[in-house]
């Protein structure tokens, strides 16, 4: 940033990804004011050059961030829909993908399921065809908690299970724990309290919860699971479970997880 800085004019369209880039990495870090600050620098700076990639991703960005989708939503939803107008323009199957799935996570925490479900199979389409593993793990993930809060525990299970195995694909320990916390809340609302104590206990272990917080829509739905399966057993044996999934093996508990579906 500093270099580019330097540079003047020239160094603008390099100026513009860097402040988006240590935008994003502030805001991870916990300064949601700056991180937002360097953002907005940014896609100032994509305006001002007329880099519609640049600009579109830095919208779905600010969109997506701490300060923009956790905040005023009206904003986010706007920013997302210029991004996505932008995609649509430069032709961008990756950007595409990206936008509609913010797009989806934003409708479903509006209560605006029939849209949410409706971006977020077209972002799970555009994934395919892109062929990017980790962002489908990802998408199947977030459809999958969406499916299991309308009550569509079949194809939630199917999904969440595909994003499982994806992740184990790729070794992404934060996929896996994902995907294991999603089947937990499948097991907790379907009547299986004493499996979903052990996947939840095996998700903690792998830091899901503590070191891997739980964001955005999936916090009250994790944590009304949680409490299914507390209330479906005594305290004791809730316990007990939990201890035992913390003391699993990476594919014990996974396969514990795919076995789900055949209890349906």
């Amino acid at each position: 940033m500093a270099i580019f800085r330097r540079l003047g004019p020239d160094g603008q369209p390099g100026l513009a990804d860097a402040l988006t880039g240590l935008g994003v990495v502030t805001g991870i870090q916990g300064d949601y004011t700056a991180g937002r600050s360097l953002q907005e620098e940014g896609l100032a700076i994509y305006r001002e050059v007329g880099d519609r990639w640049g600009l579109a991703f830095a919208l779905h960005v600010l969109a997506m961030g701490a300060s923009g989708f956790d905040g005023n939503q009206a904003i986010a939803r706007s920013r997302l829909e210029e991004s996505l107008a932008l995609w649509r323009e430069v032709g961008d199957t990756w950007g595409l993908a990206t936008v509609r799935f913010g797009l989806g996570l934003l409708a479903f925490r509006n209560g605006e399921f029939a849209a949410a479900r409706s971006h977020l199979e077209e972002s799970l389409a555009l994934w395919r065809e892109v062929g990017d593993k980790w962002a489908l793990g990802r998408v199947l993930a977030g459809l999958g908690a969406m499916l299991q809060f309308q009550g569509d525990a079949e194809r939630a299970i199917a999904v969440l299970q595909e994003s499982l195995a994806l992740n184990r694909e790729l070794g992404s320990q934060y996929g896996i724990a994902v995907g294991l916390a999603g089947l937990a809340q499948v097991a907790a609302e379907h009547g299986q309290p004493e499996r979903a104590a052990r996947l939840f206990g095996m998700t903690e272990a792998l830091g899901y919860g503590t070191t891997a917080p739980v964001v955005g829509v999936n916090r009250p739905l994790y944590e009304r699971a949680v409490a299914t399966a507390r209330a479906g057993l005594s305290e004791e044996a809730f316990a007990a479970a939990w201890a035992q999934g913390r003391a699993m093996t990476l594919e014990e508990a996974i396969a514990d997880a795919f076995s789900l579906a055949a209890e349906q």
